[in-house]
C-alpha cells in the first residue's frame, strides 16, 4: 500500500495513504503532529463539525498504519478514521492554516503521479486516464503560473496514458502544452531530459498518426468487394495479419496499435457490410 509522507511543521510527517477509498489521512495523526490535540478530542469536534470521513477496520489498512508508526486512536476499539484530502484541507482552512494547503495538495499530486506511472507499467491505460487528467488539473492549481517547469512532467504522462489508449490528437493537444510550458520556463532547472522526453514523444505520435492515415490511404485504394461493398478482405485482412505480428514484437506505446488492430479485425469480422475503412474514418475522426 503505497504511502507519501508529508512534512507540516510536526515533530514527525503525516502520511498520504493509498486505500480502497482513494487517498486518505489518518486522522490521529493529524490531530497529534499538525494541531498538537488530543484524537478523541480532536474526533469529537470533526462530529460536531461534520467534517466527512471514513472509518475502516480493513486489516490492510490497519497493518500499513501500525507499520507507519501510527498508533491506534483507542486501545478498547478496533479500527481507525480515515480522512479524505477535501476534508484535510478544510480543516486546514477553516483552522487558518493556509500555509499548510500547498504541501498537503503536493502530497496529493504525488501519490496520483505514482498510480499513474504503476498502472502504465501494468498496462492499465484506460484506468490511468482518470488520475493522469486528475494530475493535470492539479498541476495547474498547484504550479500555474509560478512554476511551469513542475507542470510540464504532469503532462507528458498524460500524453503516455493518451498514446497507449491509441488516442493521438488527444496526446498531440497535451504534448503542445507541455513543450509550451518548457519554452516559458526561465529557470536554471534541469530541461535536457525533458526535452529529450518530448522529442521521443513527438516521435512515437508522429509514428501512430502515419500508421493510421497509411492504413487508410490503404484501404481507400483496395478495390470493394462487388457483392457487398466492402473493401476486399483477403487484402486488408492480411494487412493487418502481417502488422500485428510485427507490431507484435514491440511494446511500450505500440501497445495502442495493437489494440487498434484488434479492434479492426473483430469490427470488421462482426459487421462485414460497413467495411474496415469506415472503422479507421470514424477513428480518425473521433481522435479515438
Amino acid at each position: 500500500m503505497e504511502a507519501v509522507s508529508v512534512h507540516l511543521g510536526g515533530s514527525a510527517p503525516i502520511h498520504a495513504i493509498a486505500t480502497k477509498q482513494g487517498i486518505m489521512f489518518s486522522m490521529s495523526q493529524v490531530a497529534v503532529e499538525v494541531f498538537n490535540e488530543n484524537p478523541a478530542a480532536f474526533g469529537k469536534e470533526l462530529r460536531r463539525q461534520r467534517y466527512p470521513r471514513v472509518r475502516t477496520i480493513d486489516t490492510v489498512t490497519l497493518m500499513r498504519l501500525a507499520q507507519l508508526g501510527i498508533p491506534p486512536e483507542s486501545a478498547n476499539v478496533v479500527g481507525a478514521t480515515l480522512l479524505p484530502p477535501n476534508s484535510l484541507l478544510r480543516i486546514l482552512d477553516d483552522r487558518r492554516r493556509m500555509d499548510l494547503i500547498p504541501k498537503v495538495q503536493a502530497a496529493m499530486l504525488k501519490m496520483i503521479t505514482k498510480t499513474v506511472t504503476d498502472l502504465i507499467t501494468r498496462g492499465h491505460y484506460e484506468e490511468a486516464l482518470p488520475f493522469a487528467m486528475d494530475a493535470v488539473a492539479k498541476g495547474q492549481t498547484l504550479y500555474w503560473p509560478r512554476e511551469p517547469l513542475r507542470m510540464v512532467p504532469l503532462y507528458l504522462l498524460a500524453v503516455k496514458v493518451n498514446l497507449g489508449l491509441c488516442r493521438p490528437t488527444q496526446a498531440q493537444d497535451l504534448l503542445g502544452v507541455g513543450a509550451w510550458l518548457l519554452l516559458q520556463d526561465k529557470s536554471d532547472g534541469p530541461k535536457d531530459e525533458l526535452r529529450s522526453e518530448i522529442s521521443q514523444l513527438f516521435g512515437k505520435l508522429s509514428v501512430l498518426n502515419v500508421f493510421i492515415k497509411l492504413f487508410i490511404l490503404h484501404c481507400m485504394s483496395s478495390k470493394p468487394a462487388e457483392s457487398s461493398g466492402c473493401i476486399t478482405e483477403g487484402i486488408c485482412r492480411g494487412g493487418l495479419l502481417q502488422v500485428k505480428r510485427i507490431w507484435s514484437l514491440r511494446r511500450s506505446h505500440e501497445y495502442c496499435l495493437l489494440q487498434l488492430i484488434e479492434g479492426l479485425l473483430q469490427y470488421e469480422s462482426n459487421r462485414p457490410c460497413v467495411g474496415l475503412l469506415g472503422c479507421c474514418n470514424a477513428l480518425m475522426e473521433n481522435g479515438a
